[in-house]
């Protein structure tokens, strides 16, 4: 029995939405003279990304580990 059931109020029903139906057009021509650019950027920006997630992430850990909790509410 879950938590709801003791007191009495019913959760939300589960119902399945009804999505529109989707059309893909086939004559849309992408040209890409220089796919290999394209996905090197990708990489650089995602590897960036990465690593500033990290840096954020060891900032607010040691925030946590100094108690200091302004700072963490202002992230």
């Amino acid at each position: 029995m879950g938590a709801g059931s003791e007191s009495g109020v019913k959760g939300p029903k589960a119902r399945l939405i009804e999505l529109p139906e989707t059309t893909v057009r086939k004559d849309i021509e992408i040209n890409m003279p220089e796919p290999k650019v394209l996905v090197k950027a990708l990489v650089e920006f995602s590897s960036k990304t990465l690593l500033l997630s990290r840096r954020v992430g060891s900032l607010y850990e040691r925030e946590l580990k100094e108690g200091n909790r302004t700072k963490v509410e202002e992230l």
